[in-house]
């Protein structure tokens, strides 16, 4: 499991976690999160965050 603390979303292996999500963030994040997957029938996601390696590399994720 990892969480996207910008976007208060939670994910596991298969995708945006509702359980997970509400465990660690708020009623609010778990109820926005309900709403976005009924929207949509695809299970594709994006990162609200960029992260970067650090090491002298220089490479981007």
């Amino acid at each position: 499991m990892v969480c996207d603390s910008v976007g208060q979303v939670c994910y596991d292996s298969d995708g945006p976690s509702i359980g997970m999500t509400q465990i660690n963030y708020s009623q609010v994040a778990t109820d926005n999160l309900q709403r976005n997957l009924s929207q949509t029938n695809s299970r594709d996601f994006r990162w609200s965050v960029t992260f970067v390696d650090q090491a002298p590399t220089g490479i981007f994720c």
